[in-house]
């Protein structure tokens, strides 16, 4: 039976909601695994092995994978230009995917003096094979996104992690040594790539025509998400990078379980977003800017609530967490007061993503830029200036400042870039009463008068007041269909 284009839309969030739950997990249970094996120490050379991995997949892939999605959503009725500018695409991956190995390979030992840690070296080395197969995999999910095969896009992306979770538990049953373990990485992603192959030989075939012009569409629009994609995978990990120049290995090590509790929550809305991008590029290639103004406005407000919701909950039950995913480890402990102050940034952060998926849909992706770089400036000299004084706090400090400040300018940008009106009322109130009730869920942990009364008390506290204020209404739900039912191609 077709569904109609709200069932749809539901439906594709609630299976990359799925997904983006296991992408959680796994990062959980590999840094349980990590920090359990190989302790403190070696979760902080894992978790900076980890980002230099990913920032440069990022990097090498100049964009390529966000450029496919976007034309494919733009082209879905058009298969000849959808062939066409695919396998351009899918060649350069595979050739950036061999240089990028490459590079990283080279520059290892130039990264470990950098961070004064020699043990850098061989974990930063083995993990660069993965790029031979991360990079061309990564194209091929950007068009299961812009087919809107969100199923198979969500189904594969389970299958990695979980993928990588058996690998990771039978290597380190086997072996303690971390450079083994990061083999994982590299099984993954070789066994992952003919199966996305395989889904993507279904959808299209290959056509060599008008190499030259795809090659500048691609780059044209691929550069503008690179530089942006960039600064913001440096804006995510900048703090974590920080901490390994100015700190230990092990001061990285317990700061990552704070960072991995406060951006766990971002499931919510990069779920939505993922699904969200297609659609809204789809409204702005048709002109329905009121369809775009309802839907970021409901997504801001409720991106927010549910960030809120989940952050009581994780406060309410983070140090038992803590406690029992690393019971011989007492330093991770440590970790309690700077995911306290983390999420006050993610808040402001995770809700207000929605705005930096607007840029991209309207073919705008420079104003992505320009926000992140706001970010990165201030998210480094505060990282800088703090780190050396407060320690792994001072971290948590300038991050969520940093947050704020991209949250600010997010809305500076679509007001006077894009010109979209955005009623930003019902988002202020819910935000205030957010920051007023977390205060009051930090406080209570703090003096450990947190019981399982006055936590229930901070939930319906919190959703009473949005009732009161009218933030949240059941006329929400009625908006956002109203919205997506006007017609998609399915």
């Amino acid at each position: 039976m077709t569904k109609n284009p709200t069932q749809k839309f539901a439906f594709d969030v609630g299976w990359i909601f799925i997904s983006s739950i296991v992408v959680v997990i796994s990062g959980l249970v590999l840094n349980v695994i990590v920090g359990n094996v190989f302790g403190p120490e070696g979760l902080g050379l894992f978790s900076l092995m980890l980002s230099i991995y990913v920032i440069s997949s990022v990097i090498l892939t100049i964009g390529i994978p966000s450029a496919v999605t976007k034309f494919t959503a733009e082209y879905r009725d058009k298969d000849s230009k959808i062939n066409s500018i695919f396998t351009t695409a899918f060649i350069s991956s595979i050739i950036l995917g061999l240089i990028a190995t490459l590079l990283l390979f080279f520059v290892s030992p130039l990264l470990s003096r950098l961070f004064d840690m020699s043990e850098l070296t061989p974990l930063i080395r083995m993990v660069s094979f993965a790029l031979i197969f991360f990079v061309p995999n990564k194209v091929l999910f950007g068009l299961l996104n812009g087919l809107r095969k969100m199923r198979l896009y969500a189904l594969c992306e389970i299958g990695r992690y979980l993928m990588l979770i058996v690998f990771a538990l039978v290597i380190s049953l086997k072996f303690t040594n971390l450079e083994v373990f990061v083999i994982s990485f590299i099984i993954t992603e070789f066994l992952l790539f003919p199966l996305l192959l395989y889904l993507a030989l279904r959808s299209f075939h290959f056509d060599f025509s008008k190499k030259g012009e795809n090659v500048k569409r691609l780059l044209r629009f691929g550069s503008q998400v690179l530089f942006g994609g960039t600064i913001g995978q440096l804006n995510s990990r900048i703090d974590l990078l920080l901490i390994g120049f100015f700190m230990v290995d092990k001061d990285v090590g317990i700061y990552a379980i704070a960072a991995m509790f406060a951006r766990g929550l971002l499931i919510i809305p990069q779920a939505v977003q993922k699904v969200a991008y297609p659609t809204i590029s789809s409204h702005f290639a048709k002109n329905q800017i009121f369809m775009v103004k309802n839907l970021i406005n409901t997504l801001l407000k409720y991106h927010l609530i549910l960030i809120s919701l989940f952050g009581f909950i994780i406060v309410f039950f983070f140090d038992n967490i803590v406690k029992i995913l690393y019971p011989g480890e007492a330093q991770f402990l440590l970790s309690f007061n700077s995911f306290y102050i983390l999420l006050f940034g993610i808040i402001f952060f995770g809700s207000t993503g929605i705005l930096g998926v607007s840029y991209k849909s309207a073919g705008k992706p420079y104003l992505g830029l320009v926000r992140q770089l706001f970010m990165l400036v201030s998210n480094i000299i505060l990282n800088i200036i703090l780190i050396p004084i407060y320690g792994i706090l001072g971290a948590a400090i300038a991050t969520t400042i940093s947050f704020i400040i991209h949250s600010i300018v997010g809305f500076i940008l679509t007001a006077k870039v894009l010109k979209l009106d955005l009623d930003n009322k019902s988002y202020y109130i819910a935000l205030i009463c957010s920051i007023i009730v977390l205060s009051l869920a930090i406080f209570g942990r703090i003096l450990r008068s947190y019981n399982m009364y006055y936590f229930v008390f901070i939930i319906l506290f919190y959703v009473g007041i949005l009732f009161v204020t009218k933030t949240f209404n059941w006329r929400d739900r009625e908006i956002l269909r109203q919205v997506i039912s006007i017609r998609i191609s399915t």
